[in-house]
């Protein structure tokens, strides 16, 4: 029975293999003919010269070499898709490409590569305005950083990277940005030595997460500070929590983490168990050759023989550490495992160099995190500030526009009340006229009439009568009705001719140039009643032989020159011209008189 249920088991295994390896070949297959369609699209794409097409032929392309693992392939391919962005000015595409980039470098083990296309990818993000895109980047900036030993610029861009999130709507992406980012900076301040500002951004990395996964991660790096802080049993407490949740998990990476952590500090506190379960981990790391936890168990390792004094071990584990390093790239953990090396060196020159290079690396630790305190409060002061500044900005604009409608509708009200002064004038006026021409000058001559039938005896009468009738009938002629339906340049013409007899010669001058329709009527009356008032003033008063009135047209001002070689006189403003002056003002206008005594008389008129 027992031999029965063991081969029963051996023939389940064998045939689950062997499923599990058919379904890989399935799915690499699957990419196999995936790859073979985007090289015909391409194919297409250069025969037919359709360079969106081409653009999407490379990026399918490099994407199936990506799920493929054909890194150096997918590397190349990107390349193409950036050259052909760059050619067709694709910002869109161009971000696409320097990202492919950074993530085919990164995963192909380019470290500095990755770097450089990650910076690239950062800057077209910005000129694209994709914050998510942003925080992407400046995520793998700080923890290349980190890696080549930049602590204060991986800071700074991971910072950068925060102050971005916060601006975004949450969601899980977000969230768990935002974790990563305050894990990071709470890895970077518990490697220059400030716990408590380690813990406080574990702590706020913890109070958001949700995966249990992530809360292990968090929870163990809580574990590393108090590790440092010598804090022991608070860090077993924790280890052997985390311990409890993975044991039974497939997730050998954290198990063996979390082993090789626990295992070191166990053995600070005098616990036999404490390398039993450090060599536990290097085990099952160098089973999953896991190179960087691999790295960790030997200097975990080399930890626990120099706190025994072995220092035959120390160098052993310290120099394996240091290959690693160097197969790496990683000038972070070179320095890490060259300390130990050093450590164990017994030459005085060296153990002085050790006791100042301690002294002076606590001041440097000291002063950057006062600095970095400062300046992440600093940046995130000036956020509120740029905050509190847009809104100021916002209600003073807002103000303003507010003052500046008032005002706009008090001209207007203004601008129209005005109007209709000059309207309800100029039709008093009209109203006036017609009176005077209907009721005064109809009853003057009808008393004419009347008297011209004792002529002899009334004649003195008759002529006083006659003066009145005419003086009517030129004040209702001066406000009678102007007919704008009619061009109002013959209007004028015809008015100013009307003035002149044998005695007076009226020369009108480019009046017919003046484009009168784009007067409005309140302006054209003006025109009309200030033009009526001169040439009267003129024919009653001037005794001139010849009247000039020209006219020009600059920047939308029209010009009036009206000129006459009259008596002249000292200038003195009567009745009428103040008249003019004041109808000449209400629709902005400007006019200026000049005279002297046999000097004539001349008027400016600019509207």
């Amino acid at each position: 029975m027992k031999k029965f249920r063991k081969s029963f088991l051996f023939f389940c295994f064998i045939f689950i293999s062997i499923y599990i390896f058919s379904q890989k070949n399935i799915d690499s297959l699957k990419y196999h003919v995936a790859l073979k369609n985007s090289n015909q699209i391409i194919d297409s794409a250069k025969k037919y010269k359709i360079e969106a097409l081409l653009l999407k032929g490379y990026n399918k392309k490099s994407s199936n070499y990506y799920v493929l693992k054909q890194y150096n392939n997918a590397i190349n391919t990107a390349k193409l898709l950036l050259k052909l962005s760059l050619q067709l000015k694709n910002d869109s595409m161009v971000g696409l490409s320097y990202k492919k980039l950074a993530t085919y470098y990164r995963l192909a083990d380019s470290s500095l590569l990755s770097y450089k296309y990650y910076k690239k990818y950062y800057e077209i993000s910005r000129v694209n305005k994709d914050t998510l895109a942003q925080v992407k980047a400046l995520r793998h900036i700080a923890i290349f950083e980190k890696d080549f030993g930049s602590s204060q610029e991986s800071e700074n861009n991971a910072t950068n990277a925060l102050i971005l999130v916060n601006k975004l709507k949450s969601n899980k992406k977000i969230s768990e940005a935002r974790l990563a980012l305050y894990n990071h900076i709470g890895i970077l301040y518990k490697e220059r030595g400030d716990y408590d500002k380690a813990i406080e951004l574990y702590n706020k990395a913890l109070a958001k997460v949700i995966n249990q996964d992530d809360r292990n991660t968090i929870l163990n790096n809580i574990a590393n500070v108090y590790l440092e802080q010598k804090k022991y049993d608070a860090a077993i407490g924790i280890y052997t929590k985390i311990y409890n949740k993975v044991r039974n998990s497939k997730d050998t990476t954290a198990i063996a983490r979390v082993l090789s952590n626990l295992g070191l500090t166990q053995s600070y506190n005098n616990n036999p168990n404490g390398f039993r379960n450090m060599k536990k981990a290097l085990k099952i790391r160098t089973e999953k050759n896991n190179i960087d936890g691999i790295y960790h168990s030997y200097i975990h390792l080399a930890e626990y023989y120099m706190d025994k004094n072995d220092t035959v071990n120390v160098k052993r584990y310290a120099d394996s550490a240091y290959l690693l390093a160097q197969k790496m790239k990683n000038a972070e953990f070179k320095k890490e495992a060259l300390s130990f090396l050093i450590q164990i060196n017994k030459n005085k020159k060296v153990v002085e160099y050790k006791k100042i290079n301690y002294s002076l690396a606590a001041v440097e630790r000291t002063n950057t995190n006062k600095f970095a305190n400062q300046k992440y409060d600093l940046k995130i002061a000036n956020q509120k500030e740029t905050r509190e500044r847009f809104y100021k900005l916002l209600y003073l604009a807002i103000g303003t526009f507010l003052l500046i409608l008032l005002l706009f509708t008090v001209i207007t009200l203004k601008r129209k009340n005005k109007k209709d002064k000059q309207q309800q004038a100029y039709e008093t006026e009209t109203r006036i006229s017609q009176k005077v021409h209907d009721e005064v000058a109809n009853d003057v001559f009808g008393i004419m009439t009347k008297l011209q039938v004792k002529e002899s005896e009334n004649m003195e009468i008759l002529d006083d009568l006659e003066r009145v009738y005419f003086k009517t009938r030129d004040i209702s002629k001066e406000n009678s009705i102007i007919n704008f339906k009619e061009d109002f340049g013959t209007i004028l013409q015809d008015l100013l001719v009307s003035y002149g007899d044998n005695q007076v010669n009226v020369i009108t001058r480019n009046l017919n140039k003046i484009d009168w329709q784009t007067l409005s009527k309140p302006k054209k009356t003006v025109i009309y009643r200030v033009l009526q008032e001169l040439m009267t003033n003129m024919k009653k008063h001037s005794k001139a032989s010849i009247t000039i009135v020209s006219f020009s047209k600059k920047n939308k001002k029209i010009t009036i020159n009206y000129k006459d070689n009259g008596i002249g006189s000292t200038l003195k403003k009567n009745v009428g011209l103040q008249i003019a002056e004041t109808r000449i003002k209400s629709i902005n206008g400007n006019i200026t008189f000049e005279s002297q005594t046999n000097k004539g008389f001349e008027v400016k008129i600019i509207v």
